[in-house]
């Protein structure tokens, strides 16, 4: 397995343990913890290596700013919208993260071994 389809399957397991806790409404104590990972580096682990990057620290930068930026657009979008709450923020950013993923499994299987 490639590193980007491990990256893949680590954000859409981050993703999918964000979505439980959010609905299920549980508490416990690394969910602070999940929410920063999920917030800071899933949207941008989701997008970045569609970019193509070489330079990893140029990489790791790129996750995070665009992950802070995803994060800024889905809360203002939802709140323009009239429609912001937490849950849907999360979900909307989930499906970007699925979106994500899904385009590098399929651009590394079309690449083939």
């Amino acid at each position: 397995m490639s590193s980007s389809l491990r990256w893949a399957v680590l954000v859409l397991l981050s993703a999918q343990a964000m979505l439980l806790v959010q609905w299920q409404d549980l508490d416990f104590a690394l969910r602070p913890a999940l929410a920063l990972w999920f917030l800071l580096a899933c949207p941008g682990l989701a997008l970045v290596p569609l970019l193509g990057v070489r330079d990893a620290l140029a990489s790791l930068s790129l996750v995070v700013a665009l992950s802070i930026a995803l994060d800024t657009l889905v809360a203002g979008a939802l709140v323009y919208a009239g429609e912001w709450g937490p849950t849907r923020a999360i979900v909307l950013l989930a499906a970007v993260v699925l979106s994500g993923s899904l385009l590098q499994s399929w651009r590394v299987l079309r690449s083939g071994p």
